[in-house]
């Protein structure tokens, strides 16, 4: 039904019985840098919830010009100080993701853009995932019937 690829990572080189075992809980992310779609599989019941990341990539300072600022014979790069405050607040971002899934065994990372990749190897810095089953899949944008429906087909075949 969907076209999509996957790349299975375990966190941990040997996954624990536990991770295998079909009565885990098991969720899918969609998410792009301004929205997470959770997608929860709770027997045949879905359960949906979204997240707002607050990110905005190309907002601009009030009365800023050029990127740089000259101030006599010193100068400043606005610039590296947007790429500072823009990471910072994808890391807010990510962790609010991460807390949602902690109670997770088998997660499925989904999404149009690079922030499923993103959101992995922030994941892989954090200890409470040593043990849980990460996937990540390419996808384009889902209507929320998509969604629930590409993720009841992915964990149906695994």
């Amino acid at each position: 039904m969907f076209n999509l690829s996957v790349v299975v990572l375990f966190l941990n080189p040997k996954p624990s019985i536990k991770a295998m075992n079909y009565n885990e809980k098991r969720i899918g992310v969609w998410l792009d840098h301004h929205h997470a779609h959770f997608i929860e599989l709770n027997g045949e019941e879905v359960i949906t919830q979204t997240i707002e990341s607050g990110f905005t990539r190309h907002e601009r300072e009030e009365g800023e010009g050029a990127t740089g600022s000259r101030f006599g014979q010193h100068s400043t790069n606005n610039e590296n100080n947007k790429n500072n405050r823009m990471q910072n607040e994808l890391k807010g971002y990510y962790k609010l993701i991460t807390d949602r899934l902690a109670g997770y065994d088998h997660v499925l990372l989904f999404g149009p853009t690079t922030a499923k990749n993103e959101l992995h190897n922030y994941i892989k810095e954090q200890k409470t995932f040593l043990n849980k089953r990460i996937e990540l899949k390419n996808s384009d944008k889902l209507t929320e019937n998509q969604l629930k429906a590409a993720v009841r087909e992915h964990f149906t075949k695994t």
